[in-house]
């Protein structure tokens, strides 16, 4: 994409004005269906759409780890938004003001996604970001539900692993091979690796059990009760943005046993949702990551090392996850689109971040 359209696009998150479908179209953007096809367990696809922005409705819930702050919850399958749709017949001529609050910018890109059919009626959507040196929430929206948690699990298993070396290094030693069989559960997503790891604790139930008697205040929606099936259709094992955004930050902060080797296998660059074929997030970050992807459930979790222009580190933790309640019909299509969904999500994510600590 050449730079007066990245211009274009950046001026919706600094200005607010959206576009009309026609200037859409003079900007002849790349198609998510003809370019950078999306593998089965990577997210590599076109370049993120359009960012909008603008207020919501919204209450207080209460997390025990920060007090009260300001969340949304996101309407549930067949919720409307009467305003919305009838900007939707009308292609969107009006323009939508930007709101600086992030949950009310992200709750109306998914309404405007849902409004153009880019996320189904049976599709439930979550996402956490948090700014990891102070601890605050910058969205959060269904953080407490519990989805589908696909490959995601992968980094779970691992840290069960970790506990298990704490208490046991003899019986359950790390050597290079357990090392390289973790490479292979994260950077490619080997679902055969996986399972030798699961069954070395003692089976899924031994992991679940395992996380929550180590670190059930991390892991508190995060339920584990399958191996990785053959085929890797994986639907059973689930966990909230809320269990990833909370380990990726004791992760970070070195609190989990082997936290330093866990950090460096999600490190290794790899193919993502939350940097890779984005507008605007630098392919120069460290990106600690695992995606997980289904037939039902397309998602990415980690963290995004945001350098500030004094040099300063500012990290936050990104948390994204669409689950769809039966199998889509074209697996190929669907992943690719709401892996690019989650694309946009993170390009205005990184556009607050940049704001925020630059300025």
């Amino acid at each position: 994409m050449n730079l007066s359209k990245r211009r274009f696009l950046r001026s919706l998150f600094y200005v607010g004005s959206f576009p009309t479908l026609q200037a859409l179209a003079e900007l002849k953007l790349e198609s998510i269906e003809d370019s950078y096809p999306e593998t089965s367990n990577n997210g590599i696809s076109s370049d993120a759409k359009v960012r909008i922005a603008a207020p919501s409705n919204g209450n207080y819930q209460y997390d025990a780890d920060y007090g009260v702050h300001r969340t949304y919850v996101e309407p549930s399958y067949g919720q409307q938004n009467s305003n919305l749709s009838s900007q939707v017949q009308n292609s969107y001529n009006r323009p939508v003001i930007t709101s600086g609050n992030l949950n009310e910018q992200i709750n109306e890109l998914i309404r405007q996604k849902r409004a153009l059919g880019h996320i189904a009626r049976d599709e439930h959507t979550a996402w956490q970001v948090v700014d990891i040196n102070s601890g605050r929430h910058l969205l959060d929206i269904n953080h407490h539900l519990p989805l589908q948690a696909a490959s995601m699990i992968k980094p779970f298993v691992c840290q069960a692993y970790f506990f298990q070396n704490r208490r046991n290094p003899g019986l359950f030693p790390i050597t290079d091979d357990i090392i390289n069989t973790m490479r292979l559960m994260i950077v490619k997503s080997s679902n055969s690796s996986t399972n030798k790891i699961i069954d070395r604790v003692g089976g899924p139930y031994a992991v679940q059990s395992i996380l929550r008697r180590e670190a059930g205040d991390i892991f508190r929606n995060t339920s584990v009760v399958e191996s990785i099936p053959a085929g890797g259709k994986t639907y059973r094992n689930r966990a909230s943005c809320g269990d990833y955004s909370r380990f990726m930050q004791a992760l970070w902060r070195d609190k989990l046993p082997q936290s330093k080797l866990l950090k460096s296998l999600m490190s290794i660059k790899n193919p993502d949702r939350i940097a890779t074929r984005t507008q605007f997030v630098p392919q120069n970050l460290t990106i600690y990551d695992k995606t997980g992807s289904t037939s039902q459930c397309c998602g990415d979790f980690g963290i995004v090392e945001f350098i500030d222009k004094r040099g300063y580190s500012k990290p936050y933790s990104f948390a994204a996850v669409i689950e769809k309640s039966r199998s889509c019909d074209n697996y190929g299509s669907w992943i690719r689109s709401r892996g690019d969904v989650i694309r946009e999500v993170s390009d205005l994510v990184y556009l607050h971040i940049e704001k925020m600590h630059n300025g």
